[in-house]
């Protein structure tokens, strides 16, 4: 595995109620992504995250287990947590330091204690949280009947994203809320095929009136649109430059060489990660340099930080990160464009 920038690494908690199939899960997602070449069953003792001699023995996981993978440019870290109650504390350390928390909830149990407290815990320490329902092939799974679960117990922070598709009552493949397209399984991967008449009524009527005009998208290509439509309220131009990687490292080089700053002792490549960390928590240039060390190379920094965000400006261009950035700024100042 190659070494990875800390902005492309993401740590996320696997977690819920015990027996719902959490490391089974675990290891469909080494499999799907190529890290292992076959999948390890819990009953045969063989799965990558039930390692330790008493989890062969009993069937179920007993300690926190790092699973590493490599996806579309990014090292995501799947941590398998125990959902036994007896193992409580090994749930509460791993969450302390994730980034997201993948919820398990069994499509035949529905909702339970154990996704219950992954569901409270979270929320309370305001951890970005997904809910997968696992277990769709199994006899009498009844995906209706735990979305109503959910939503009845959480309301409106329960969106369902995808639709499970059916053939002679077999579960094979899913439809997308947000894109409205189908996917059907074969073998580890999915192949896109047209959505049925009757799928897209379900998907209309579940999406509400104005379904047409919702925005499939990521988060930042979501971004990317409003501040299309609203920068200027920011003394931008929707016109506005997305800089890509090599635009970022060829302005901070042209910043370093003007400020007579060696790019050996202070790496271009260094100070793009010091400045993408720093939009990642919200700080501009001032604020970053209150919160360093305040030392000479935390000087430069800042100055460096503050003549890229004024060549940005002034090129009327946006780095990726300042894509979020600006729409938060953009709601915070101009709350009408909510």
């Amino acid at each position: 595995m190659k070494d990875y920038q800390t902005q492309n690494i993401r740590n996320i908690a696997i977690v819920g109620h015990g027996g719902e199939g959490k490391t089974t899960l675990t290891e469909a997602l080494l499999w799907t992504t190529g890290a292992i070449d076959r999948m390890g069953r819990v009953e045969d003792g063989n799965t990558v995250s039930d390692y330790d001699t008493e989890e062969i023995r009993r069937q179920f996981s007993i300690s926190t287990s790092v699973a590493p993978v490599e996806w579309k440019d990014k090292k995501i870290n799947f941590i398998d947590i125990p959902g036994y109650f007896d193992f409580i504390g090994e749930m509460m350390g791993p969450l302390r330091i994730v980034d997201a928390a993948l919820i398990v909830v069994g499509a035949v149990n529905g909702l339970n204690v154990g996704a219950e407290k992954a569901m409270a815990y979270t929320s309370k320490h305001s951890i970005p949280r997904a809910i997968f329902i696992n277990s769709m092939d199994r006899e009498n799974a009844d995906y209706d009947k735990v979305i109503q679960q959910l939503g009845e117990k959480y309301q409106t922070a329960i969106c369902p994203v995808m639709l499970p598709i059916y053939e002679n009552d077999a579960f094979i493949g899913f439809s997308s809320l947000v894109t409205g397209k189908s996917y059907r399984y074969l073998d580890k991967f999915s192949k896109e095929v047209e959505t049925t008449p009757e799928m897209r009524e379900r998907i209309e009527k579940l999406a509400g009136a104005g379904a047409e005009d919702i925005w499939g998208s990521t988060f930042h290509s979501g971004c990317a649109k409003i501040l299309r439509r609203d920068i200027e309220k920011l003394g931008y131009t929707r016109s506005f430059t997305i800089y890509d990687d090599d635009d970022q490292m060829s302005a901070l080089k042209e910043i370093l060489k003007k400020l007579n700053i060696d790019d050996k002792f202070l790496p271009p490549r260094e100070i793009k990660g010091k400045i993408s960390d720093a939009k990642n928590k919200l700080l501009g240039p001032q604020d970053w340099f209150s919160q360093s060390e305040r030392d000479y190379r935390s000087q430069l920094v800042y100055d460096v930080y503050q003549a890229y965000e004024e060549k940005l400006k002034s090129s009327n261009a946006l780095d990726f990160d300042d894509l979020i950035v600006k729409t938060l700024e953009l709601f915070a100042q101009h709350p009408p464009v909510l």
